[in-house]
């Protein structure tokens, strides 16, 4: 059986702790092998006339836990429901993470969003929602700059 993921060339920058388990894995990574940036990957996907070129990124959601930790299938399914019902509010302009901090889960949403779908968000999860400045490799910064933006 083969497998493939969308890996790309511009998931060489920074540390992607991941990577390591597909090459383990054995999963093909096309993309990637073809040194394709997103950019591209989108431009050709519009080219092609592939519904929603532009869609948001979806990594891993073992990106939503801190490094080391090992979740739970339920904490793992409790993620997964969230974002899925948040989904919807990214078509009104929501940028968003579920994370699992220690204190438990918590949605964060990228700077800007309008208070009427802040609130929206929190109906749909039921967790607490912070802005914050970065959503991508949040986990990647040192500790102290972890707070709340």
């Amino acid at each position: 059986t083969l497998i493939a993921d969308g890996s790309h060339a511009g998931d060489r920058q920074g540390w992607r702790p991941g990577a390591r388990a597909v090459r383990e894995a054995g999963i093909f990574s096309p993309l990637l092998e073809a040194d394709f940036e997103k950019h591209e990957i989108r431009e050709l996907a519009r080219r092609w006339g592939m519904p929603d070129a532009d869609q948001a990124a979806r990594p891993c959601l073992m990106t939503r836990f801190p490094y080391g930790r090992i979740p739970s299938e339920e904490e793992l399914k409790r993620v997964a429901a969230a974002e899925s019902a948040l989904e919807p509010l990214v078509r009104l302009g929501l940028t968003f993470r579920v994370r699992m901090l220690p204190e438990g889960a918590v949605v964060h949403v990228g700077k800007g969003a309008a208070p009427g779908i802040l609130k929206e968000a929190r109906v749909r999860t039921g967790l607490p929602v912070v802005e914050v400045e970065t959503l991508s490799g949040w986990f990647d910064r040192p500790k102290e700059e972890k707070k709340p933006d």
